[in-house]
């Protein structure tokens, strides 16, 4: 998940990602607040949440898993 990611700086985005290949695809979740974005993370079956690894870009805000 995303804090005010370029293409969207007014929004927390969430973004699908083909796992295998590493790709980001175009399915995606914009929501204005922190706490609208992970009940709906939430709502589609994501469970685990990651902490941004070290050095990762500053607008990642977290990580969710299936």
């Amino acid at each position: 998940m995303y804090k005010k990611p370029k293409d969207y700086p007014d929004a927390y985005v969430a973004r699908v990602w083909e796992g295998a290949r590493n790709l980001p695809t175009n399915t995606l979740i914009k929501r204005e607040t922190l706490q609208e974005i992970r009940k709906d993370i939430k709502a589609a079956g994501f469970t685990i949440r990651l902490e941004p690894a070290e050095g990762e870009d500053p607008v990642i805000v977290e990580t969710w898993l299936r």
